[in-house]
């Protein structure tokens, strides 16, 4: 179940949107996220391509970042992968048809193609 739990501040006072997927029971606090995925929308496209992810990797715990754009063609979205290299991110991109895996997810694949 997803839940959006409302908005949190870095200790700077960026704000950042908080979910989690969780039991119903759970308290966001006793958790740090290991992934983060945003979808990309005309109006967010800075926030999430440029402010987000600077944010993004002052939380330690977020080890990928991921990126769907489906601006260009909602029906096959390009993706663009952020992985936590020690202090900086390694940026991979995906283009449209393509599938993601990662080991943070073992079995889990991601097809970028709505159409299957």
């Amino acid at each position: 179940m997803y839940e959006r739990l409302g908005e949190a501040s870095l200790k700077d006072g960026q704000p950042m949107e908080i979910g989690v997927i969780a039991a119903p029971d759970a308290d966001w606090r006793d958790y740090s996220p290991i992934l983060v995925v945003e979808v990309v929308s005309p109006d967010t496209a800075d926030k999430d391509l440029v402010r987000n992810r600077r944010l993004y990797l002052r939380v330690p715990g977020i080890r990928e970042y991921w990126i769907l754009d489906p601006r260009e063609n909602p029906a096959l979205p390009s993706m663009i992968v952020y992985r936590r290299q020690g202090t900086r991110w390694r940026r991979y991109d995906y283009a449209p048809g393509s599938t993601y895996t990662t080991r943070l997810l073992p079995g889990f694949e991601l097809l970028l193609n709505s159409r299957t």
